[in-house]
C-alpha cells in the first residue's frame, strides 16, 4: 500500500505541471472589424397588374341600332380613332332625326312670320320672342340627334384614346338601346400594379413610398411608388389592397399580368454583420468579440436581416474585432487564432 502511496504522489505533480506548461486549446475563427450602417427595411406583395382609378371609359351611342360588325377583340390594345364597330341606324332613330329637321324648319318659318307680323304691328314682340324660343329649343334637339349619329344609315363607334379593349358586351347582329354599355377602354399609359399586405403591416406602408415592381412572368423590375393604401379589407383576400404606381416603366407591363412588389418602408440602422455571427440562446441573440487573444460574448439585440446580412445593435466595441464565422465552437473567454477577413462579408456601409 506503502508504494502505491509513494507511485502516486511521484505522478501527480508531473500531471500537473504537464497541464500547467501546456498550450491551452484555441478554436480557429474569421474575424473582421465592427460596420455601422444601414440596410433598406422592405416589404414584399403580391398582385396582378390593372387599370389605374379613373382610367376606364365606357363607350356607348346616343341612338339606338343594330351591331353590324365588331373590329376587335376583348384584351386588343387599340389607337385613338381607330374604329370598334359598326351600328346600323334604327328606323324608328331615322325617323326621329327627320322629324326634328321638319320642327327646325317649321319653327324658323314660324319666326319669320311674327317678325314681319310685328313691324305691321300685327303681333307682340312677347310672340315673337316665344317663336325664337322655338327655334332654340328645335335646333338643340336636332344638334343632340346629329351628335348621335343623325340621318345617316350607320354610326362608327371609335376609340377616343390609346388603351386596351377590357370588355366587349356586343356581338354582330345585336340590337342595343340608345346610350347602352358597348365597350370598355383602358388607358394603356395609365396603369398601376395592385397588391395585398396584411392588416398588420398596413401602418408600414404610406403614400410615395419607392417600390420595385416585378414581372413574375418575364422581364425586369420597374422602378414606381406606393399610389394608395386601401382603408379597408378586400372581402375577398381579407388582405389591405395597396396600389403601387409603376410611372414610366409602365410601358413594359402587361395589364393582367402577375407581378411581386417590394416596398421601402424605411431602413435598418446599426452595426452590420453576416447573418451566421449571430448566435442565439436562451438569454437572446449575441456575438463574440476578441479582447486579449480570447471570445468575449456581446448581447445584442437583431433590428433585421436583409440577404445574409443582419443589422444588430448594442454594446459592440468598434476597436474589437468581430467573430464572423466559427462562433459556434465558442464559449465566453475561449481562446481564438484569428484568420482576419478583409471586410464583412455581404456587408455595404452607408
Amino acid at each position: 500500500m506503502r508504494r502505491v502511496l509513494t507511485a502516486l504522489l511521484t505522478i501527480l505533480p508531473a500531471l500537473a505541471f504537464a497541464q500547467d506548461g501546456a498550450p491551452q486549446p484555441s478554436v480557429l475563427v474569421t474575424t473582421a472589424l465592427p460596420q455601422e450602417g444601414s440596410l433598406p427595411r422592405t416589404l414584399t406583395a403580391y398582385g396582378v397588374v390593372q387599370a389605374a382609378p379613373g382610367s376606364s371609359e365606357t363607350l356607348s351611342l346616343l341612338r339606338a341600332g343594330q351591331v353590324t360588325r365588331v373590329m376587335v377583340a376583348m384584351g386588343q390594345g387599340v389607337r385613338q380613332g381607330q374604329p370598334l364597330l359598326v351600328v346600323s341606324a334604327d328606323p324608328a332613330a331615322l325617323a326621329t332625326y327627320r322629324q326634328a329637321v321638319t320642327a327646325l324648319t317649321l319653327a324658323q318659318g314660324e319666326r319669320n312670320r311674327m317678325t314681319q307680323m310685328l313691324a305691321q304691328h300685327l303681333a307682340t314682340r312677347d310672340q315673337v320672342a316665344q317663336a325664337d324660343k322655338a327655334v332654340t329649343d328645335a335646333q338643340g334637339n336636332l344638334d343632340l340627334l346629329t351628335r348621335g349619329g343623325g340621318g345617316s344609315a350607320e354610326q362608327t363607334l371609335a376609340a377616343p384614346f390609346d388603351g386596351i379593349v377590357s370588355s366587349l358586351v356586343v356581338a354582330p347582329g345585336a340590337r342595343i338601346a340608345a346610350q347602352a354599355p358597348l365597350a370598355t377602354l383602358d388607358r394603356s399609359s395609365r396603369i398601376v400594379a395592385a397588391v395585398g399586405i396584411e392588416p398588420g403591416q398596413r401602418g408600414l406602408v404610406a403614400r410615395g413610398q419607392p417600390a420595385q415592381v416585378e414581372p413574375l412572368d418575364g422581364g425586369d423590375a420597374k422602378p414606381g411608388s406606393v399610389l394608395s393604401v386601401g382603408a379597408m379589407l378586400d372581402p375577398a383576400t381579407r388582405l389591405v389592397p395597396v396600389l403601387i404606381d409603376p410611372q414610366a416603366a409602365a410601358a413594359g407591363l402587361l395589364a393582367g399580368g402577375p407581378v411581386r412588389v417590394v416596398v421601402q418602408v424605411g431602413e435598418y440602422r446599426g452595426w452590420l454583420m453576416p447573418r451566421n455571427a449571430v448566435a442565439t440562446d436562451a438569454k437572446g441573440a449575441y456575438v463574440f468579440q476578441v479582447a486579449g487573444g480570447k471570445a468575449a460574448r456581446v448581447d445584442v439585440q437583431v433590428a433585421g436581416t436583409v440577404g445574409d446580412t443582419t443589422v444588430a445593435t448594442g454594446p459592440i466595441d468598434a476597436k474589437r474585432r468581430l467573430v464572423t464565422t466559427g462562433n459556434y465552437q465558442l464559449q465566453d473567454g475561449a481562446a481564438v487564432r484569428e484568420e482576419p477577413a478583409s471586410a464583412v462579408s455581404g456587408v455595404a456601409a452607408r
